[in-house]
């Protein structure tokens, strides 16, 4: 009889809230704006050299890309598509070693192949993002290869330390520091008898933010696709964890890409390695500045389960 009861007691007291709710007369009920598309779109991360191989070469390519994903996006209710980097590079990091920022590497194919896709995409309502890698370049990339030269304005695009001493004749770099992958930061470079800095890889040296000329070269990268492609949204890989310079920069990004806001607003999809205070300075920067936040994942571990799983409500019985 209990139970009779409190099913019944139930829709009769929603009833009352809202029939208290619709008869009261001074509630301002605040107009909804309208959001913008990246702020209820599903976003597809794609990794082009597994998705699908169109020449049988074991690599997946562009073409692949063009015959089995805008379909294949528009069933799963996609709004937009994240390539990881396709330019050029001699892939010492599958394409994380950039060393032609104008152009895509031949492995997956060419600017009319990626035009054929986008047009395809963008006829079923699906944005393009693209995977920008400008924390460092490839030590193949022309930028570095004139800074290796000294050749001004190159000689300062990337950072350069002289050795703090010689143990005999091997150079001693300027600190202890190490990359993501435990080893020096440092690789010493003979024909500047300096070092370069690297937080990957030494076939990846650091871009130098710090130079003007090196903040303008990359400025006028994003122009150059953002003339090609005005719709073109990109994610952005930096990495100097916890520094405000790295802030400005991004800043800097932002303008030149506000420029291009026709004919629907630029998003800038950051992914920044950085502490969680650091983290959050991103989401306070305006609109269209979307942090990818790592530490939704890093920072769970299995006691997060185990507690959730804990407070479940069980069924009855």
């Amino acid at each position: 009889m209990d139970t009779k009861l409190s099913v019944l007691f139930v829709p009769v007291l929603l009833g009352c809230i809202h029939l208290s709710v619709g008869f009261k007369e001074d509630v301002d009920v605040p107009i909804q704006e309208p959001l913008e598309w990246w702020q209820t779109s599903v976003f597809y991360h794609l990794y082009p050299r597994s998705f699908k191989d169109s020449n049988g070469d074991g690599v997946g390519d562009l073409k692949g890309m063009i015959e089995k994903l805008p379909e294949h996006l528009h069933d799963l209710g996609v709004g937009a598509v994240w390539i990881s980097p396709i330019f050029k590079s001699p892939m010492a990091d599958f394409g994380y070693d950039i060393s032609d920022y104008l152009s895509f590497e031949p492995l997956f194919g060419d600017l009319k192949d990626f035009e054929t896709l986008k047009e395809r995409l963008h006829a079923l309502g699906i944005k393009i993002l693209l995977d920008f890698v400008p924390n460092h370049t490839s030590n193949q990339h022309e930028w570095f290869k004139k800074s290796l030269a000294n050749i001004p304005p190159y000689s300062d695009y990337y950072i350069w330390k002289d050795p703090i001493g010689y143990n005999g004749t091997k150079p001693i770099p300027p600190n202890n520091w190490e990359t993501e992958f435990k080893e020096t930061v440092w690789t010493f470079a003979p024909e500047r008898n300096q070092f370069y800095f690297h937080h990957f890889l030494r076939e990846q040296p650091d871009l130098n933010y710090n130079n003007p000329h090196t903040r303008e070269a990359m400025k006028n990268v994003l122009r150059f696709w953002l003339d090609k492609c005005p719709s073109l949204m990109l994610l952005f890989q930096t990495y100097g964890r916890d520094r405000p310079e790295s802030l400005e920069v991004i800043k800097e990004w932002r303008g030149v890409m506000d420029q291009y806001n026709k004919p629907e607003p630029k998003v800038i999809l950051l992914e920044a390695y950085a502490s969680l205070t650091y983290t959050m300075t991103y989401y306070d920067q305006g609109e269209n500045l979307m942090p990818v936040n790592f530490f939704l994942v890093t920072n769970l571990n299995t006691n997060h389960s185990q507690r959730c799983l804990t407070y479940i409500p069980m069924s009855p019985g």
